[in-house]
């Protein structure tokens, strides 16, 4: 379907990507050890103007945490999300470098885009990527996930910022 130039995604393909996302994210690992659909406030993340929405934060001896992009939406939507995940990433090292034992690891998951202009982007994200605050990871991916937080013996990040007396 298209309106003017900006072609619009089929409707099956957003929902697929989030079937997939949220069989996930509702397995046992992601429920018991991650704040799922987590906003974190600007008064916990000095760095950042607004709260941000994350897929799934957790926290071991340093943050964890995850954001699912679909890339059959539209560009500019894309692009935010992307913009906004980075400069959250960058709160959340700063973060966790003060408060706990390390800058965290942060993953960025996505589809496959449908549309060359879609692909244009992944490629720049990609080249961006070695500069990016995140790893920038297939969707099919949050199964090496789920086994690192079981492996690792993460917890929910709002449980280890309560011991730490930063939840308002």
């Amino acid at each position: 379907k298209y309106t003017g130039d900006k072609r619009i995604a089929p409707r099956h393909r957003n929902i697929e990507f989030s079937r997939i996302l949220s069989s996930y994210l509702k397995k046992e690992t992601f429920t018991n050890r991650t704040d799922k659909n987590y906003e974190i406030k600007d008064n916990i993340i000095p760095t950042i103007i607004k709260s941000s929405k994350v897929d799934f934060i957790s926290c071991n001896g340093s943050v964890y945490a995850g954001k699912a992009i679909d890339l059959n939406t539209e560009i500019e939507t894309i692009k935010n999300h992307v913009n906004d995940f980075w400069v959250l990433s960058e709160g959340l090292k700063t973060f966790s470098n003060s408060h706990f034992t390390g800058i965290g690891n942060y993953d960025l998951y996505i589809n496959e885009p449908i549309t060359k202009e879609h692909k244009k982007v992944v490629d720049v994200l990609r080249k961006k990527n070695s500069n990016a605050p995140f790893s920038v990871k297939d969707i099919d991916a949050l199964e090496q996930t789920e086994a690192k937080l079981e492996k690792d013996n993460y917890i929910r990040f709002s449980e280890k910022i309560t011991r730490i007396n930063l939840n308002n």
